[in-house]
């Protein structure tokens, strides 16, 4: 697993996670549901990982852990989340990543590569402010 419920709980608010979750037949928060979307999020990343590296990883690179919670995250309803386009946003931006991960253009610091001599460049992304553009600033 790339990341865990705890993981999207330290980036996303608890009303937002009641708003795209709900609550679960104890009155709680339904962890099952995001558990689900984090499982289906892993499949999805093993998709693009398997032609690179040896699944599954024994060291998960934090960078997939982010990958794994936006793209999770983007699996959930976002129904009454007011920042719903940055949830796809964000997903999308991991899809592209990870397309970059499968063709060598973006290496994982982890051990399990399986061709280590395809060259590579690291990546990093920064999440779009939510202030704008303040390079003028």
């Amino acid at each position: 697993m790339y990341a865990t419920t705890e993981d999207i709980k330290d980036r996303y608010s608890e009303d937002e996670l009641w708003a795209m979750v709900g609550e679960d037949n104890n009155g709680n928060l339904n962890v099952a549901v995001i558990t689900k979307a984090i499982t289906d999020a892993g499949s999805e990343i093993n998709v693009y990982l398997r032609k690179r590296y040896e699944l599954p990883l024994e060291n998960v690179d934090e960078f997939l852990t982010r990958i794994c919670v936006d793209l999770a995250v983007a699996h959930l309803p976002v129904n009454g989340m007011s920042e719903s386009e940055l949830v796809t946003d964000r997903a999308k931006v991991a899809r592209q990543l990870l397309s970059k991960i499968g063709k060598g253009e973006v290496l994982l610091d982890v051990d399990e590569n399986k061709n280590e001599s395809t060259p590579g460049n690291m990546l990093t992304y920064n999440e779009p402010s939510p202030f704008g553009d303040l390079n003028g600033f």
